[in-house]
C-alpha cells in the first residue's frame, strides 16, 4: 500500500504525520483526528511503504504499530530510527519494545492498549516540540 493523504492537499507549513498501522479503522480514526489539527497525514499499511516514505517524504512524526513487524519489532524499530535519523523527527512506538534502549533515537513507547485521545494529546505535543 502506498502512503497516501486522502483530504487535503500538501502544506509545506503542515507537520506531516506517517501512520503506519495495518487496521485502516486505527489510521481513519489517528487521519480524521490530526487532519482536523491541521496536520498533513499520510497512511501505510505495511512496513516497506512506510520506510519509504519516512526516508524520502521526511514526516516530522511517524507513528508505528508493532503488531506490523511480525516478530522483528527491534529490526523493524532500528530501520525507522535510522531513516528518522537526520530528519529532526521523531517515532511514536505503539506496542512495547523488549530492549527500547538500544533505540538511539527519539521516541516514544505508548503501550498497547491505548486510548485515541490520550494519544493524539501525545502527538499534538511532540509536534509542538518540533
Amino acid at each position: 500500500m502506498t502512503p497516501t493523504n486522502t483530504v487535503f492537499p500538501p502544506d509545506p507549513l503542515s507537520p506531516r504525520v506517517l501512520i503506519v498501522d495495518e487496521s485502516p479503522d486505527n489510521r481513519e480514526v489517528l487521519r480524521f483526528a490530526l487532519e482536523r489539527r491541521g496536520v498533513e497525514v499520510h497512511e501505510a499499511g505495511d512496513v516497506e511503504p512506510g520506510l519509504e516514505f519516512t526516508r524520502n517524504g521526511r514526516p516530522h512524526l511517524v507513528i508505528l504499530d508493532l503488531d506490523l513487524a511480525g516478530g522483528q519489532e527491534e529490526d523493524t524499530c532500528h530501520a525507522f530510527d535510522e531513516a528518522l535519523r537526520n530528519q529532526s523527527g521523531c517515532l511514536v512506538i505503539l506496542g512495547k519494545l523488549h530492549s527500547p534502549e538500544t533505540l538511539a533515537f527519539e521516541r516514544q513507547e505508548i503501550a498497547k492498549p491505548y486510548h485515541f485521545a490520550s494519544l493524539i494529546l501525545r502527538i499534538e505535543e511532540l509536534l509542538a516540540c518540533t
